[in-house]
């Protein structure tokens, strides 16, 4: 058993592209006690997009005393789940892996990346492949291993903040809805050749995840009112003045349990008044 209490704690979030990582590294960087990496061509930490050689960036981490979170998604394009973690052995390293429908994946990709849709039976192959990465590592480091299903984290906001309680860090909930394009606008003998190729790797991944969404009238409230809450942000300088803001911040402290109802009769008060 290792003791990972007096070493360097990183987080690296790993998946395949188009699956949400980007929101999820962004929740996190909304808290400024962590530091966040995303991936770059030529970067400190990152060259060509993947991660620069442990030993070369050694110093570097050790001079950052806040929690690291990476997002390097591309690492497993070149290599295991595994080798990374070995890499990292002496680290308080934390995997956590997001994955999502694999036919809305390939849609997203398809339309980022200029891929033809006769390019789907090497996609399967591809996202079984990496996905089964992370499922050949979990079974030997499972207590480090996070893997979370991005429509849970959608469907149901305390998902993430099961996450964060689990990592021992922060996060702003960020995550919008998810248009779901490739279930509605590909073709049905894509979907199927989709849904068919990566039956089986999906249903272990759903087996694994750490965290399962459960869908009754408290998660559906909260996440109206986080999205109510997102789009606020959009305009927070104007609907400041008025309170509405913060009468719905106290409104989502009270379901997530940090506020009491008083103090949120307060603020709504405050905005009627």
């Amino acid at each position: 058993m290792h003791d990972f209490s007096t070493k360097k704690k990183l987080i690296m979030i790993m998946g395949v592209q188009r699956s949400g990582s980007t929101a999820l590294l962004r929740s996190f960087a909304k808290n400024c006690k962590l530091v966040t990496l995303d991936e770059g061509m030529d970067t400190p930490v990152f060259q060509g997009f993947n991660l620069r050689p442990e030993s070369e960036i050694r110093e570097l981490l050790k001079s950052i005393k806040a929690t690291v979170v990476f997002k390097s998604i591309n690492e497993t394009n070149r290599r295991n789940v595994e080798d990374v973690i070995q890499e990292y052995k002496n680290y308080d390293l934390w995997i956590l892996w997001i994955y999502r429908d694999p036919v809305n994946v390939f849609y997203s990709d398809c339309k980022m990346s200029n891929r033809p849709l006769s390019s789907v039976y090497s996609f399967i192959s591809q996202w079984n492949q990496r996905n089964q990465y992370i499922l050949s590592a979990y079974w030997k480091y499972n207590s480090k291993i996070v893997i979370v299903k991005y429509e849970d984290l959608l469907s149901d906001p305390k998902v993430f903040f099961k996450i964060c309680r689990l990592l021992n860090v922060k996060g702003r909930y960020i995550f919008y809805r998810d248009s779901s394009k490739g279930r509605k606008d590909l073709p049905d003998r894509i979907k199927d050749d989709v849904d068919k190729g990566t039956l089986h790797i999906l249903t272990k991944l759903d087996k694994n995840r750490r965290f399962v969404s459960k869908i009754n009238f408290p998660t559906v409230l909260l996440r109206i009112l986080l999205r109510m809450y997102l789009e606020i942000e959009k305009y927070k300088s104007f609907l400041k003045r008025i309170g509405l803001r913060n009468a719905l911040g106290a409104v989502y402290k009270v379901i997530i349990g940090k506020k009491k109802p008083r103090e949120l009769w307060n603020s709504i008060k405050n905005y009627l008044y």
